[in-house]
């Protein structure tokens, strides 16, 4: 019996997939560096394109920032003359006018009172700011201010108003103001570094936006970072970072403090700006450890199914169709295969050379051993036949009846067993005898050597297999019966009676043998034919049962004797040298 198959789907179970397993654990910390060394290289790599990007920036607004610190180290220098220049009626205009005259930038210079106003100015008007909530806080904190306006109070131009506290014997005095024309400080897309910006803003501590450029048609307040951002927005040094935007855009941000609590500067680029050529800072850290990994098994898989896998495989198909049709194993590629398995596939190719020599061997000395088991069955018919022959001889010199018929039932067991040795002979199995033509020729033979008259005869007898060692006494048995049944059937001379043989099986296996006769005779005669059906043939009969080990009931009625046989069949158990028989009862050991 061929040894059942590997299931295919059984994949945890295969070579393959245990190997690459353990490679995969093998692996596993090799990976674990990999995906660190990857992770730090791409943080240096984005680190390094963030310092690029700060540098461009600043380098983009460098002429900015420098307006916006002038103008502060300006205001704060004013802050310190105006402690001594006049005020109200002492007002020296004329001094203010002379510093927004000396530099083109600066629009408006003056001085904010408590109140609120400014009436010492280069305007030579009164300036009321009381509405405006950046100067009104300046003055309860005491920090410096900037914000812008598009139309100034005393200018009308668009504005970024600086403001620096003028503190006198330990009490704020007054703010020194300066205004700066804010088209000198808006941030221009198209400078040198800043080309990859989206948009640039200049705000105050306040988050509050003094002016920006951005692309026609975007609104300022859409590119600033969403949320609670404000910590990142007033840094204390320049810093990059990555939020999303108010318009929900993923950006990347620079912000520069031009002067801290005074002025910022926020640039914002689209995502890919850190990774513009390509790095690996473009991927997660664990792609390229995991694609490493990948191309590891694929190669350790495409290796194993070359070398081990296919060639396994097919040394399985080549002893699978030799096991089930005796195939010639055919020749495997020996260049492909490594020296285990060649070694393997020649003990295999080794190995079955050798069972087809056995087998050869094995039927050559089964078919003689046949031959041989068919003459002896051959020989013994014909010497139980020639002694059969001899007994006839015997019988017609005989002149004594009773001698005569002793012979005679004789001559019919003998010839009971040269039928066994000849359906032996003729039977293709020599192993098993097939009880259907075996029955009817015993019942045909004793009937020719009776002559009785025409007895109706009803057979019924089922096919069947048993060994020689149940056949034969069950055609002796058969014949015994068979002979009874003819001696004592019908006698009255009206009625040649009849004769009934069955031979069936039953559900559980068990065979029965019946042979049953009519019997037509007197009171006084029954009891004859009962004493002698009791004789020697009765004997016989319950031998024969005994050797079958089955069972024996006679039914004597007025009008019929029967007889019924039950036994078990024994099988005949072959082994795989086909040179011993195991003969067993069903279920039972014989």
């Amino acid at each position: 019996m061929l040894a059942p198959r590997l299931n295919p789907s059984d994949l945890t179970g295969s070579i393959t997939f245990r190997l690459l397993w353990i490679v995969s654990l093998i692996l596993l910390p090799l990976g674990a560096i990999g995906i660190y060394q990857t992770w730090s290289l791409e943080r240096e790599v984005e680190r390094r394109a963030e310092t690029a990007l700060l540098t461009r920036t600043v380098s983009g607004i460098t002429d900015q920032a420098q307006t916006l610190e002038r103008a502060i180290g300006s205001v704060e220098a004013l802050a310190q003359v105006t402690k001594y220049a006049g005020r109200g009626a002492d007002c020296d205009a004329g001094f203010y006018r002379q510093f927004t005259d000396e530099a083109d930038q600066f629009i408006f210079a003056g001085r904010i009172e408590r109140d609120l106003t400014s009436n010492c100015n280069s305007f030579e008007v009164e300036v009321d700011v009381s509405d405006n909530e950046t100067v009104r806080q300046a003055f309860e904190t005491g920090e410096p201010f900037a914000y812008s306006t598009p139309s100034g109070r005393a200018s009308g131009k668009a504005v970024i108003v600086f403001g620096h506290p003028v503190v006198i014997d330990g009490r704020l005095d007054h703010f020194a103001a300066l205004s700066l024309a804010t088209e000198t400080v808006i941030p221009q897309l198209d400078a040198p570094g800043l080309e990859q910006a989206r948009a640039l803003i200049l705000y105050n501590d306040a988050v509050r936006i003094m002016t920006s450029h951005a692309p026609d048609g975007t609104e300022p307040l859409s590119e600033m970072p969403a949320g609670d951002n404000l910590s990142r927005l007033t840094p204390l040094r320049p810093q990059v970072f990555r939020a999303a935007s108010e318009g929900g855009e993923d950006t990347v941000y620079v912000v520069i403090p031009v002067k801290q609590k005074l002025a910022y500067v926020l640039a914002s680029y689209p995502p890919g700006v850190l990774h513009a050529d390509g790095s690996a800072g473009a991927f997660p850290a664990w792609v390229f450890p995991f694609l490493m990994w990948l191309a590891t098994l694929i190669v350790i898989y495409v290796a194993i199914s070359r070398l081990v896998v296919t060639p396994v495989r097919q040394l399985a198909r080549r002893m699978r169709r030799f096991a089930t049709n005796r195939a010639t194993p055919s020749p495997l590629p020996m260049g492909q295969l490594p020296s285990e398995l060649r070694e393997m596939n020649d003990t295999f190719e080794e190995m079955a050379n050798a069972i087809l020599r056995d087998e050869a061997e094995l039927e050559h000395a089964l078919r003689e051993k046949s031959i041989l088991v068919r003459e002896i069955h051959h020989r013994v018919k014909n010497n139980l036949q020639l002694i059969a022959s001899i007994m006839n001889m015997q019988i017609r010199k005989s002149r004594a009846s009773e001698t005569s018929e002793v012979v005679r039932r004789l001559q019919e067991r003998v010839l009971g067993l040269a039928t066994v040795h000849r359906q032996m002979y003729e039977s293709s199995n020599l192993t098993d005898v097939d009880t259907g033509p075996l029955l009817r020729e015993i019942i045909r033979q004793v009937l020719r050597q009776e002559r009785v008259g025409t007895p109706e005869i009803r057979t019924d007898i089922t096919e069947a297999e048993l060994i020689p060692d149940q056949a034969v006494p069950l055609a002796l048995l058969a014949a015994e019966a068979a002979m009874n049944a003819v001696r004592y059937v019908g006698r009255n001379e009206a009625e040649n009676g009849w004769i009934e043989v069955t031979f069936s099986s039953d559900d559980d296996g068990r065979h029965r043998l019946v042979v049953a006769n009519s019997i037509t005779t007197s009171d006084s005669e029954l009891e004859d034919i009962r004493g002698g059906t009791r004789g020697l043939g009765t004997q016989l009969i319950q031998a024969f049962a005994a050797q079958l080990g089955g069972t024996v009931e006679i039914d004597e009625g007025r009008d019929h004797y029967r007889i019924e046989v039950c036994f078990s069949p024994i099988e005949a158990v072959h082994s795989d040298d086909a040179a011993v028989v195991i003969q067993r009862h069903r279920g039972n050991a014989a």
